[in-house]
């Protein structure tokens, strides 16, 4: 596949990344010189510095021959132009655009009449993804990270293995025995900062972060064995009230008993979030003000999500706010090495704009056979919803027999509705939903062999 990355920042790196590794010919287009030459020095792509709203451009990174474009430039007007341009003049076959300002959003603005009125396949919008992630993390608050497959029946859990947790010192070949009615695998262990695809022989330690996978209707049980109950949010603090805060407090007004309350610096702003959201409670102010966290209440705090433009007043914010009493902390920052430095300090779960955003883009330009795609561990491993086809070549072989890589597996099968772990006896038919976890480099050759006929 040919394609066209319009922006070469955080989201457009890591796009280009993505895909090159899945041998695709990519060219990546910024007006930035020093993007351009990042990319190129880095990944196996090519590049070429100026705007993709400029035709001439867009030929030179190979345009007329393109079969996808994805316009994820800082600014919306850019990447709405830049996907008209390569519809009308270049015919590319798949438009893919960001696009932040939520005016443009709503079904009586530009680009929606009911149907989308301009030429873009499809439209991503980060702040609403990000919400809605964030969201989920509100239901798990002991999760760093939440994924649902096959129509929310297949639920992955990224948790931190506390002190206390029964699973602690155990093998992972014992864990069903100490938990016989829960059915679950431990798909991808983090450990020292290091990725691995545990088998049955290894021993959980304290600290180590877990990829999860289990029956949906299971989860909290899940979670009750990693060392933490599971509670009932009642009180959330959103902290900054941007396209991402108001977006996730307007997710979560409806939840019953569910109070929220929402910090954010600008006066303008605050007035207008209080207006559109006359049940929320909106405080206009600094979030590292000690005064204003206690007039919030914040000792009484079941989560506190902060959510500014600034990294550094995220990190901050999340960490005073759990020093004051706060149940549970999320920051939203914008590179994972903060992530990894600011999870030892006390925050409790991060969240990562460009892994969500990368994993959308992605889900829309896998078809067929591929339901889902999320892009996890800051692009080092992938996650796969994939439907067999009934002349794939895998169905009626046994799950322990697939000669799969080593840095990928199976891990859970969905049937008929109902949800398997993927033991090794466990045989493939056809129209299986097969939840699979692989390292990035991996993903191509594991997608190819499930799918080959």
């Amino acid at each position: 596949m040919r394609v066209i990355v319009c922006g070469g920042g955080q989201v457009g790196y890591y796009l280009a990344k993505f895909l090159a590794s899945d041998n695709d010919d990519v060219t990546i287009i910024d007006s930035d010189p020093e993007h351009v030459e990042r990319a190129i020095n880095n990944l196996d792509v090519r590049g070429v510095v100026g705007s993709s709203t400029h035709p001439e451009v867009l030929v030179l990174a190979g345009a007329r021959n393109a079969d996808l474009i994805i316009a994820v430039t800082a600014r919306d007007e850019v990447n709405i132009l830049t996907c008209l341009i390569a519809s009308t003049a270049f015919n590319i076959p798949m438009k893919i655009a960001r696009v932040r300002e939520r005016s443009y959003l709503r079904s009586s603005n530009l680009l929606f009449e009911g149907e989308m009125c301009l030429p873009l396949d499809v439209v991503i919008s980060p702040e609403v993804e990000v919400a809605r992630s964030l969201e989920l993390i509100c239901r798990y608050t002991v999760s760093v990270e939440v994924y649902k497959l096959a129509d929310e029946t297949v639920t992955v859990l990224r948790v931190r293995c506390q002190a206390d947790a029964p699973v602690v010192n155990t093998h992972l070949k014992h864990i069903h025995n100490l938990f016989p009615h829960i059915e679950m695998m431990v798909a991808l262990l983090i450990r020292d900062g290091k990725q691995l695809f545990p088998d049955e022989e290894d021993m959980l330690q304290v600290g180590d972060e877990l990829y999860v996978v289990c029956d949906t209707t299971q989860a909290d049980h899940v979670l009750s064995a990693f060392g933490v109950q599971k509670s009932f949010q009642k009180k959330i603090l959103i902290i900054g009230g941007g396209s991402i805060g108001t977006a996730l407090a307007e997710i979560l007004k409806d939840q019953p008993q569910t109070k929220i309350s929402i910090i954010e610096l600008d006066s303008a702003r605050a007035t207008t979030i209080a207006g559109e959201l006359p049940d929320a409670t909106v405080l206009r102010g600094n979030a590292l003000d000690v005064d204003l966290l206690k007039e919030a209440a914040i000792e009484s705090i079941d989560h506190v999500i902060a959510v500014t433009d600034d990294e550094k007043t995220n990190i901050l914010s999340a960490l005073l706010s759990k020093s004051l009493g706060a149940k549970w902390s999320t920051a939203l920052v914008n590179t994972f090495s903060s992530g990894d430095l600011v999870m030892p300090l006390g925050i409790d779960s991060i969240v990562l704009p460009r892994s969500i955003t990368v994993s959308s883009i992605l889900r829309h330009i896998y078809q067929g056979h591929i339901r889902a795609v999320y892009s996890i561990c800051d692009g080092a491993s992938t996650l796969f919803d994939i439907e067999v086809p009934a002349t794939s070549n895998i169905v009626g072989g046994l799950v322990g027999e697939l000669a799969l890589a080593e840095e990928g597996r199976i891990v859970a099968i969905v049937r008929g509705g109902e949800v398997h772990i993927a033991h090794t006896s466990l045989f493939v038919q056809a129209h299986d939903r097969l939840i699979v976890m692989a390292a990035a480099e991996a993903a191509k050759k594991l997608e190819s062999m499930l799918l080959m006929q």
